[in-house]
């Protein structure tokens, strides 16, 4: 999991569109934050959080998350706040920090 961390206006979103652009609707896609992208047969090789700093209360939604790390499921993520971001789930996580405002 890669996780793109810093300010508004830095380059995060656009970074995930042109992932997205680049790979195609068929192998990315958006995960809701419910995690209910876990019962879903066809989910996409590369699932794509916007807010990953919002389940951070979930102990049930970080473990879902981390164990689909686990299993090989790949996931990009931004925040503006990465010290919402579980602990836990930083351990399986690559944090990219954008710093520069555009």
């Amino acid at each position: 999991m890669m996780i793109f961390a810093g300010p508004g206006r830095t380059g995060k979103s656009t970074l995930q569109r042109n992932i997205i652009y680049y790979l195609g609707n068929e192998l990315c896609g958006n995960c809701d934050m419910s995690c209910d992208f876990i019962y879903d047969e066809n989910i996409k090789k590369l699932g794509l959080f916007c807010g990953i700093d919002d389940i951070s209360r979930s102990k049930k939604k970080n473990q879902a998350i981390i164990n689909f790390i686990k299993y090989k499921q790949s996931f990009i993520a931004d925040t503006n706040h990465i010290e919402r971001v579980n602990k836990t789930l930083l351990e399986h996580s690559k944090v990219i920090s954008f710093n520069h405002v555009f």
